[in-house]
């Protein structure tokens, strides 16, 4: 499934402003949140959340086994 935000038209992310959100993370837990089927709101844990590129802008997330 591919990731879809969507953002009003005057907002720009750039390769600093990224930058600048990913460096306030401060640890690799996170929560991952979408709409599955029919609208219902999923989300889940995630144990891994790390930037991969700043441009184009990819980040990468891992789930716990346990």
């Amino acid at each position: 499934m591919a990731a879809k935000i969507d953002l009003p038209e005057d907002v720009t992310i750039t390769p600093a402003s990224l930058r600048e959100a990913l460096g306030s993370f401060p640890t690799g837990v996170a929560v991952v949140t979408t709409l599955g089927d029919e609208g219902k709101p999923l989300g889940l844990t995630i144990n891994s959340f790390n930037s991969v590129s700043l441009d184009p802008a990819l980040v990468l997330w891992s789930l716990a086994l346990s």
